[in-house]
């Protein structure tokens, strides 16, 4: 099972991996918030810069690429959200999706050339509640057992029913999904209680 970590490309040495987490927390933020409020016609220019930023960090364009088409179904969704109301056309449609495109490339460099321990020293050190810090790093721990939970349960289905397509197959997905959930559910309880055992306290 390959465990495709977060910051995987954050000891590469590249130009990107070595600017100090709070430059480029700061730069993340500035950026988005520029996408967000610029004019369309400056969108170039960011798409321009985020191409500049993808050569330096040394990511590979296919593990990118990959990443990107992730989380395409749900700039869709935005999408065709902006398509159907009325006071909007196709050209708003085309910009909230480049502009989303953007700022999920931004999110992603970001993710990938910065060390997640040095990411939350740094929310540490800006005073972020430890609530919000722990639960980050029980998304980072946990997140390659239910990586792992879910391979195991989709290779159960597929050795017992065989492979198929369409309807059927989305059938067995959803099927996952919702027995990934309710074990998640249940596993989360005993870790808590386990912690608390051993005097975990937020």
């Amino acid at each position: 099972m390959k465990h495709h970590f977060i910051d995987r490309y954050s000891d590469n040495k590249s130009i990107i991996s070595r600017i100090p987490v709070l430059v480029k927390f700061v730069a993340l933020l500035a950026v988005l918030f520029l996408i967000v409020i610029m004019q369309d016609k400056f969108l170039f220019v960011f798409f321009s810069l985020l191409i500049i930023i993808f050569i330096l960090s040394r990511v590979p364009f296919k593990y990118f690429f990959m990443r990107i088409l992730i989380v395409l179904p749900f700039i869709a969704l935005v999408g065709f959200a902006v398509l159907i109301s009325p006071k909007l056309r196709w050209d708003n449609m085309i910009i909230t999706v480049f502009k989303s495109l953007c700022s999920i490339g931004y999110l992603l460099l970001f993710a990938l050339t910065t060390k997640f321990t040095e990411f939350t020293k740094f929310l540490r050190k800006i005073r972020i509640p430890n609530i919000f810090i722990h639960l980050l790093n029980f998304l980072y721990r946990y997140f390659f057992i239910l990586t792992n939970e879910y391979e195991r349960m989709e290779r159960a289905f597929l050795m017992r029913r065989g492979k198929s397509s369409g309807i059927n197959n989305l059938k067995i997905y959803f099927s996952i999904a919702g027995s990934l959930l309710i074990r998640s559910y249940e596993r989360s309880y005993r870790i808590f209680y386990a912690m608390l055992m051993k005097g975990y306290r937020i």
